[in-house]
């Protein structure tokens, strides 16, 4: 089985994202941040994807945690 995956982390194209725009408040901006990321391309950029067996996915999710902290814990200092 093959499952898609982000070349490019997406947690870093959040991360991005919300930098571009941290002039609006994402809890008082929700539905105009949510209208400017459906067109904000390096979320849709098909260039960004690949496709990878499940195992291989897998091990790459588990080697790059050991490599570095999780997207999420990025953005939760971000979001903070």
């Amino acid at each position: 089985m093959l499952e898609v995956d982000h070349i490019k982390p997406f947690g870093i194209i959040l991360t991005e994202f919300l930098a571009a725009f941290a002039m609006l408040d994402n809890r008082l901006f929700a539905r105009e941040l949510f209208a400017i990321a459906i067109k904000y391309k390096p979320f849709w950029d098909k260039k960004n994807l690949r496709a990878l067996c499940r195992r291989c996915n897998w091990q790459r999710v588990i080697d790059e945690k050991k490599r570095r902290p999780s997207d999420y814990e990025k953005i939760e200092t971000i979001l903070k």
